[in-house]
């Protein structure tokens, strides 16, 4: 029985866009980004990451940042985060050969509200979210819980994500990685383009 395992912002949620806005406007008092800076380094790290690091070079406070930021993100609606083109036809497709599907992302408790806001929170066995926790990527900590907790047979259950620190985490906990998107560099079981030519690739 094969298992996906699945990140959440920019695998399964077209988020970006909003993210890197709201983190612009977070650091605008203090150094002037683009937003195609904040996504390069966002897809890099995290956010987490690259905020943190600008606190600590300009002497700032960190959590009064976070706060900031949380502000800003709260007033999205989770209906606003729309879902990849042909993610909801790809989660279906497995769900009906049988395959269990779960999430590990670095989003915080919001990843429950848009899932649900589009019909799909039942997909998924368990969701791992920031606020469980763990060990954060590329650490495995929180797929070995997965694993130990579902007994996942390693050999059938993939880690899927956008990327290189997506890879990193699934090779750590010794599962099968794919990578969507443009990067031909990273070094996945699996590299796509796009979402739904997972299904080459995958099957049963």
């Amino acid at each position: 029985m094969k298992t996906l395992i699945w990140d959440l912002d920019g695998t399964l949620v077209d988020s970006y866009e909003r993210i890197t806005k709201v983190t612009q406007e977070v650091l605008k008092p203090y150094r002037a980004f683009t937003i195609e800076e904040i996504h390069n380094k966002v897809i890099e790290t995290s956010v987490v990451s690259f905020v943190t690091n600008q606190a600590e070079d300009l002497g700032l406070d960190i959590n009064e940042l976070f706060i900031h930021y949380k502000a800003l993100t709260d007033q999205i609606a989770a209906s606003d985060y729309k879902l990849i083109e042909n993610a909801k036809e790809v989660l279906k497709h497995y769900l009906d050969l049988g395959c269990k599907h779960y999430i590990y992302t670095h989003r915080g408790l919001s990843t429950y509200d848009i899932l649900e806001a589009h019909g799909i929170r039942e997909w998924f066995v368990d969701i791992l979210t920031s606020d469980d926790g763990l060990k954060r990527k590329p650490d495995p900590d929180a797929l070995n819980y997965l694993i130990e907790k579902y007994s996942l047979d390693k050999e059938e259950t993939y880690y899927i994500g956008d990327r290189s620190l997506d890879v990193l985490c699934g090779k750590a906990a010794g599962l099968k990685t794919v990578y969507i998107g443009k990067d031909k560099t990273i070094d996945a079981d699996v590299v796509v383009s796009e979402i739904n030519h997972i299904k080459r690739y995958i099957s049963f």
